[in-house]
């Protein structure tokens, strides 16, 4: 294996993140307190859940079996136990679509989860 096959292979170990939920995840510059609870968490009934003090994740499917075990993964990655890559703006959050997760999709749950609280309301 030449250099180049070797650093392609590093890159991808290190990009791969997880088997695959569509999922969104969010960064900030500015760390959560590392003693919150949530940190100690699992994922919640909406598919949210605290990575480290500078992530978080939304899952947009998958069962709650599946998306604990993603959280496991993400937890164990070094990239979500410091502030995004991006250069910093204190102001906002890194917001990154992974697995196929995208705005639409997004924008169709938060849809029927309105749906449904107005039908139940």
């Amino acid at each position: 294996m030449n250099n180049l096959d070797r650093r392609i292979v590093r890159l991808e170990q290190k990009l791969a993140v997880s088997s695959g939920l569509p999922a969104l995840l969010a960064g900030w510059y500015e760390p959560t307190d590392s003693n919150n609870h949530e940190l100690a968490l699992s994922v919640n009934d909406e598919g949210e859940a605290l990575i480290s003090p500078y992530w978080s994740i939304w899952f947009l499917e998958g069962t709650k079996a599946e998306q604990e075990r993603e959280l496991e993964l993400y937890r164990t990655k070094s990239r979500y136990k410091q502030p995004p890559w991006e250069a910093p703006n204190w102001n906002e959050q890194y917001v990154e679509f992974i697995n196929g997760g995208c705005v639409d999709i997004i924008f169709c749950k938060l849809s029927e989860e309105e749906a449904e609280r107005k039908r139940i309301a």
